[in-house]
């Protein structure tokens, strides 16, 4: 593997980790993914939620630091899952963060390096690693703690993507010491591990058998790319009429980030159904890191409410100092709330209503969309 290519794929693999899962940094084991499974049925029905969330008190997650190991995210709109560490053992317990009540939920004597919630939150990935080159992956249903998948991966690290379409199928990445991988589709149903052809490390779930990653050109590296669609390792150009730096996906509506075409200082997040149509187009400013730019955090509600915590202007990543703001966008007709002015560039989780968010390197704290109070929800004693 040449210099180039080496280069080009550190910066798609640090970007791919800031949303997937990196647990020292991020935490977000399944990257910024609410579930569709409990969309507002009408106006009232969200303004009932709305009420019921602002009058309630949290009640905080006491633990001992030395046995907290990661926050996972939402299970429901009130139950949060984590993974601690308790007398060796390792834990995935929910906790209610009104009432305070804990259940233990799977325990496993190895490490549980990350846990990867199903988009419709009725199955869990477990991602263990007996030796330092294994991945040892399994799937629990949730609803009644039986395992439905099992394989071991040969890998230095990994990373999965959850089909939100079809949730029978995980695209998983193994990478190695050398920076070579593999790519899979793991099939639940089927009992199978099948290796795929996909270009370059990254992809999402463009439908229930499609994937879509960007074309980079191994040999004169850019820093954007078309993108391809796969299906059964066959590749087709799409969106030809222009080029993207980063894609996500999520069931029934995908994001693809580019420049803008009049203003250099802003990009475009383009917003795509699973049939390539565009949605929405939002514009915000960017920040640059080395030779590709900072992505920044941000989370889809219920198909067309998105948060992000954009950068008040553009600027290089190291040198910024002009703050960061906590917005809500309207992908039905682009309009934007400005929740919180000043936060910190830390990592947001949204619950599944959208009315709670959990904020920070370990999700420590909850923000109250309604009433945009910032509480402590874990708290090391």
């Amino acid at each position: 593997m040449g210099r180039s290519l080496l280069t080009n794929f550190i910066l798609i693999f640090i970007v791919f980790s800031l949303l997937t899962g990196c647990q020292e940094e991020d935490l977000q084991t399944q990257p910024s993914v609410s579930s569709n499974s409990e969309k507002p049925s009408s106006d009232q029905a969200i303004e009932k939620r709305n009420n019921g969330h602002s009058d309630r008190k949290t009640l905080p997650l006491e633990l001992k630091e030395d046995q907290f190991e990661f926050m996972i995210g939402w299970l429901n709109n009130e139950t949060i899952l984590y993974c601690e560490n308790l007398n060796g053992a390792y834990v995935i317990s929910s906790y209610h963060i009104y009432t305070g009540e804990k259940e233990e939920m799977y325990t496993s004597e190895l490490p549980i390096i990350q846990a990867v919630l199903s988009p419709s939150k009725t199955k869990i990935l477990i991602h263990t690693s007996p030796t330092i080159y294994e991945a040892d992956v399994k799937i629990v249903s949730l609803q009644n703690d039986k395992l439905i998948f099992h394989d071991i991966i040969e890998s230095s690290e990994i990373s999965f993507t959850w089909n939100g379409y079809d949730e029978s199928k995980i695209f998983a990445v193994a990478f190695y010491d050398d920076w070579s991988f593999s790519t899979y589709i793991l099939n639940i149903e089927e009992q199978t591990r099948a290796e795929t052809k996909v270009p370059y490390p990254f992809a999402i779930w463009q439908n229930s058998n499609s994937l879509l990653t960007l074309d980079w050109d191994h040999e004169s590296p850019e820093t954007t790319a078309p993108i391809l669609s796969i299906t059964n390792g066959e590749s087709e150009s799409v969106l030809n009429d222009r080029n993207f730096y980063f894609l996500y996906g999520w069931e029934g509506l995908f994001l693809a980030i580019s420049l803008n075409k009049f203003d250099d200082s802003l990009a475009d997040f383009n917003f795509y159904n699973e049939k390539l149509e565009l949605i929405q187009t939002i514009q915000f400013p960017y920040l640059t890191e080395y030779s590709s730019w900072e992505i920044p955090r941000f989370n889809l509600v219920a198909d067309d409410m998105f948060f992000i915590v954009a950068p008040k202007t553009s600027g290089e990543a190291d040198n910024y100092d002009g703050g960061f703001d906590l917005i809500k966008i309207d992908l039905k007709d682009g309009s934007q709330d400005i929740l919180i002015e000043d936060v910190a560039n830390e990592p947001i989780q949204s619950s599944p209503d959208g009315n709670l968010i959990l904020y920070g390197y370990q999700y420590e704290h909850v923000i109250n969309v309604n009433n945009k109070n910032i509480e402590r929800i874990l708290i090391f004693n």
